[in-house]
């Protein structure tokens, strides 16, 4: 039995693009598969964001403190009474944490955000920002 080649132009050139599709799409996927192989290099690890963060002026000193998904908070106004008077009315909040925002404790309202080493709040409309120690 012989077999006869179809001379027919137009199916050797449907049959030429067909293979150098094929050989490109494999030659895609081969480098691609080395590409992702070779990236895959340990990130560096982010600090953590746990940990206390304060400020103290002359009038107020807050403390800002994040463990895990929340936050508390202790705001001193400094009355020029006396530090006992001072701390027997501190005030004490506390929150939520998501990411790098904070939130008041029913996680709705926003109330800060954490960013690099600091913690920035807003406190009588100004804005505040707490380094950590």
């Amino acid at each position: 039995m012989v077999f006869r080649l179809n001379s027919n132009n137009n199916n050797m050139k449907k049959l030429l693009v067909l293979n150098t599709l094929l050989i490109c799409a494999f030659a895609f996927i081969i480098i691609s598969c080395d590409n992702n192989s070779n990236n895959q290099t340990s990130k560096p690890k982010s600090e953590s964001i746990n940990g206390l963060y304060s400020f103290s002026d002359n009038s107020v000193q807050l403390e800002v403190r994040i463990n895990g998904n929340s936050w508390s908070q202790k705001t001193i106004i400094v009355t020029g009474l006396g530090s006992d008077y001072d701390l027997q009315n501190a005030k004490y909040y506390n929150g939520i944490v998501k990411g790098t925002i904070l939130y008041d404790d029913s996680g709705f309202v926003q109330v800060g955000t954490i960013s690099a080493n600091s913690v920035n709040i807003i406190i009588s409309g100004k804005r505040v920002s707490l380094r950590k120690k």
